[in-house]
């Protein structure tokens, strides 16, 4: 009877327990979010935005001032690769690319000079044009037992009217130049485009353009494969906001939208360079030594404090205030050099030009002839101006240095036997 009870009690409790677990069971699936929510919610996951860090970054330090690029575009590895391949050929061949004015010399002095730093000991020879078609005198004139970077400047159509003869001796001659030099050798031609050189020379390791234009972008593509077909159309793209819009941007964040914004000149140019057939952009700066820049000595960048102080020295504060603020304004494209009223003037005489035919021989006659205080005739000595501007240069800080007290141009280029008579010009209003 007691074990009949027992089992009785058991069964119950059991039901008890599976009804309990049916319950928890239920609540368990009404809570739970359907299947097609779950598969929704794990795409939305998926679609998550990529973080901008995940485009590996830099910065450029140029003038103390670190500006952020991709890593793909830092031009310091090209160096470090230039000179690997010429440690283990011993010649390396280079060419610079571009149309005038595309940064093809500013690129070259760029890296000629990182080249310079990094072999303290190589001599940097710069040639002209047609020097090319000395390039056998030139080698065997070179200093033997040291390493040399040859840059020939304007490489474009040098070998033209020399007969075929003599072209093949000179590509014979460059094929042995280490041989000859005992040492290793570099030498970079800047061209115009592809086709301003043969297609022997343009055999080369290194090739970095500048610039690209619609009738180029089929010859490059011969010239470096059909693979780099878009490679080469994002550049021409690069260019043309480059040189057209005054800046490029570069995405550094597809999801978001997120890009580096640079403006030309501000510091960097962009160019696209192919390194045994491996296409990447690259930016540059100006940059450059005494040592490794044939201009060096005759185009220097100076500070504006040092300039302005100087030229006051030698001329009248007004005349330098207002003769910076026009040459600003009119050959510079600086509006905010002059103030609202003066510009306002400006445009309406611009207007007057435009429109009408007017004789400005006459104003300056009716200019003179209302003036209330007549302009004074001083006398300029001869040379002076020469002699002022190497002052400037010779005085001035180089490369954005600036002094905290100004310099004075030096007493001695004022003095001068001989004379000569120039007219004043007069500054009003006076700004």
């Amino acid at each position: 009877m007691s074990s009949s009870l027992n089992t009785g009690q058991f069964n119950a409790e059991m039901d008890r327990i599976d009804k309990q677990l049916e319950q928890d069971q239920l609540e368990l699936l009404n809570n739970m979010q359907p299947p097609e929510q779950v598969v929704e919610e794990k795409k939305e996951e998926k679609k998550e935005p990529k973080q901008a860090h995940d485009i590996p970054t830099t910065t450029f330090r140029h003038n103390g001032i670190d500006y952020p690029i991709l890593t793909t575009h830092t031009p310091f590895p090209i160096v470090q690769r230039i000179m690997t391949h010429n440690s283990v050929t011993g010649y390396t061949g280079i060419i610079n690319a571009g149309q005038s004015g595309t940064g093809k010399t500013t690129w070259t002095k760029w890296l000629v000079h990182q080249l310079h730093l990094a072999m303290p000991a190589v001599v940097v020879d710069w040639y002209e044009q047609y020097d090319m078609q000395s390039i056998d005198n030139i080698i065997n004139n070179l200093t033997k037992g040291v390493p040399h970077i040859m840059v020939f400047d304007d490489a474009s159509f040098a070998l033209d009217d020399m007969p075929r003869k003599e072209v093949n001796k000179l590509a014979q001659v460059l094929t042995r130049i280490r041989h000859h030099v005992k040492a290793n050798v570099i030498s970079i031609l800047n061209i115009h485009y592809s086709k301003a050189i043969g297609k022997y020379w343009r055999n080369i390791p290194f090739y970095f353009l500048t610039s690209i234009s619609n009738e180029e972008l089929g010859s490059y593509e011969d010239v470096f494969g059909s693979g780099a077909k878009w490679k080469l159309r994002d550049f021409s793209y690069l260019f043309h906001d480059m040189m057209l819009d005054g800046g490029w941007r570069i995405e550094i964040d597809a999801w978001s939208g997120d890009a580096y914004k640079y403006k030309t000149n501000q510091p960097f140019r962009i160019g696209l360079a192919s390194e045994l057939n491996r296409l990447h952009f690259f930016v540059y700066v100006k940059d450059s030594c005494a040592f490794c820049d044939k201009d060096f000595d005759t185009k220097r960048v100076i500070s504006a404090r040092d300039m302005v102080d100087q030229l006051v020295q030698a001329y009248n504060k007004p005349q330098v205030r207002s003769t910076l603020r026009y040459y600003l304004l009119t050959r510079k494209g600086k509006e905010n050099a002059i103030d609202r009223r003066v510009r306002s003037l400006w445009h309406t005489i611009s207007d007057l030009d435009r429109k009408n035919d007017i004789d400005w021989n006459d104003v300056v006659k009716v200019l003179d002839d209302t003036l209330v205080n007549k302009r004074k005739r001083w006398y300029k000595k001869e040379g002076q101006k020469e002699a002022e501007v190497k002052a400037i240069e010779k005085k001035a800080t180089i490369h954005g240095e600036t002094h905290k007290n100004s310099i004075v141009i030096d007493p001695t280029v004022l003095e001068g036997k001989e004379e000569r008579e120039v007219q004043a010009m007069d500054f009003t209003p006076d700004l």
